[in-house]
């Protein structure tokens, strides 16, 4: 129910107004700016997204958003 607000806080995009159907594009930085990957985030439904990335970088952002999700109350997984 917090993958939304989740997002919002790690890509570079806004979450917020992606409508669910629509996609647009994003990056995903480190601490100090760099960024670390370009994808396509698609919002499936009101509570649901997808990441599109190049498949040798879906491990490395995987980890790294499971790093800081904390206590947002959000699932993340790994899909071919």
């Amino acid at each position: 129910s917090e993958a939304g607000s989740f997002l919002h806080s790690q890509l570079t995009c806004d979450v917020k107004l992606l409508q669910p159907g629509a996609c647009q594009f994003s990056g995903y930085c480190g601490a100090d700016g760099r960024v670390l990957a370009l994808l396509l985030l698609a919002r499936t439904s009101s509570e649901s997204f997808r990441i599109l990335l190049p498949g040798a970088l879906g491990q490395a952002v995987l980890e790294r958003l499971q790093r800081y999700r904390l206590r947002a109350r959000c699932t993340l997984a790994l899909t071919p």
